[in-house]
């Protein structure tokens, strides 16, 4: 993996590669974490919206397992298929967000042939700064600090990472 430094329009470029002699399973990933409006600015499940350009994403057990089946976002706190405050619907009584204590789901992309498509769209709404997040893969997964369990040191400029305080696509 590499990733290089902002270019003068503001994109950060992540790219992964693997190359193995037998077959494996490779599941790259990088868990950056995002507070678009600061990092001391509060919870983002009030004053972020989320946009993930998915109608499915993929269940877990209770110990946070894929389940394999593929379910609609129709009418869930997963559905956001439109932009919404990521608070919308988290908080509430649904067994997939309390297996989570949030969301730690894999979204099933609305991928067309192109080599890379929008995934996901955060905005933060008092700043103003948007996060866009393309892929050419056919998921992506969304997690929700809501599942942080303890204070966490590793924000800027060493500050605690609480729960509730940033969103991870």
């Amino acid at each position: 993996m590499y990733a290089t430094p902002f270019d003068d329009e503001n994109v950060l470029t992540i790219k992964w590669s693997a190359v193995s002699d037998k077959d494996t399973i490779c599941n790259l990933t990088n868990h950056s974490y995002f507070n678009l409006n600061g990092h001391k600015s509060g919870k983002v499940t009030e004053n972020h919206k989320l946009k993930i350009n998915a109608n499915f994403f993929i269940p877990i057990n209770s110990n946070l397992n894929p389940t394999g089946e593929i379910t609609s976002v129709k009418n869930t706190p997963f559905d956001f298929t439109e932009p919404k405050l990521i608070g919308n619907g988290i908080d509430r009584k649904n067994e997939q967000i309390g297996f989570a204590n949030g969301i730690d789901h894999m979204f099933v992309l609305n991928h067309s042939d192109e080599e890379f498509v929008l995934a996901a769209e955060a905005e933060g709404i008092d700043s103003g700064i948007t996060l866009k997040c393309y892929t050419s893969q056919k998921r992506c997964s969304c997690i929700y600090s809501k599942l942080c369990r303890c204070f966490v040191q590793y924000g800027k400029g060493f500050s605690n990472i609480r729960r509730k305080s940033s969103v991870l696509s």
